[in-house]
């Protein structure tokens, strides 16, 4: 089946100090297809490029050579599409509270809006869209973002980037950082954003589990290049090249397994806990024929 795509990398490659004695290669031809639509994931250890490639995607980085595709056009032919696809491809870096800046959190989450030009209406009607979008409550729009709580604060400003309506956000790390409550709060903020737009959703991440929950599609990235691409199903079937590469599968993928190893039968591929929870619920019911 064709992907609908809505970004592509052909080939795209970065070296930082070029032609020093510090030189790094931190994206080696680097070949992707962002489906449009889907929550995709970026995973790897620190160092393997997901944050330098994230940065390409909205030209806030330029390739040394190959090519990023917005919708078919190369975003880095001029410095118009540069600006333009800035609009187009939100990014929030890690810890985007910190990013907090205006007096309330109203005028932080207009910010974005109205450094495109829209008139105050829209402006108004972006804020408040993003703002039930990030489960933000309109009694904290005059208060300074500073009294939030940290999920609060990590909401607001992820507000701000979608008060833009890109058709692509990008979220690096949304979960760091947080408690259990802020880091469900941000997972149900996600899928309301996906789910109630429609729009794309890249997310970059070190938890298997956190991608387990959320992704439709995994990027695995090694050493600035995509090791393994897939739907969830078929990048943690690869769980002992994903070992090898200092990574693993899910934590409750590892405890359902040994269950069944140990003789309760499990289904393969539990990723989540909800699986997991349905499928002993199932082998339960079977074992005291269907009651219970």
């Amino acid at each position: 089946m064709e992907k609908n795509s809505i970004i592509e990398c052909r080939g795209v490659s970065f070296t930082y100090g070029s032609g020093t004695p510090f030189e790094v290669r931190a994206l080696d031809s680097v070949d992707l297809d962002i489906e449009k639509g889907l929550i995709t994931a970026l995973i790897g250890h620190t160092g393997s490029g997901k944050s330098t490639l994230i940065q390409t995607l909205n030209a806030l980085m330029k390739p040394d050579s190959g090519k990023v595709l917005y919708e078919g056009a190369d975003i880095n032919a001029n410095k118009a599409s540069a600006r333009d696809v800035r609009f187009k491809v939100g990014l929030c870096f890690q810890y985007p509270e910190h990013q907090l800046f205006e007096s309330t959190v109203y005028k932080d989450i207009a910010f974005g809006p109205k450094n495109m030009g829209l008139d105050e209406a829209s402006v108004d009607r972006n804020v408040r869209d993003a703002a039930a979008l990030a489960g933000l409550d309109e009694e904290l729009f005059g208060k300074s973002p500073f009294e939030l709580s940290g999920g609060q604060k990590r909401r607001a400003a992820i507000a701000g980037v979608m008060a833009m309506k890109p058709e692509v956000l990008i979220l690096d790390e949304p979960s760091a950082g947080l408690d259990p409550a802020g880091r469900r709060d941000t997972f149900d903020m996600i899928r309301r954003y996906r789910e109630g737009t429609g729009k794309t959703v890249i997310i970059v991440s070190h938890s298997m589990d956190d991608v387990a929950e959320l992704a439709d599609r995994i990027a695995v990235v090694r050493r600035g290049k995509i090791a393994i691409y897939g739907t969830v199903d078929e990048v943690f079937s690869h769980s002992a090249e994903m070992a090898g590469m200092g990574l693993s599968v899910p934590e409750v993928t590892r405890i359902t397994d040994a269950l069944r190893a140990a003789g309760v039968p499990l289904k393969h591929g539990i990723y989540t806990l909800s699986e997991a929870a349905e499928e002993l619920i199932r082998c339960y019911r079977q074992k005291n024929g269907g009651r219970g």
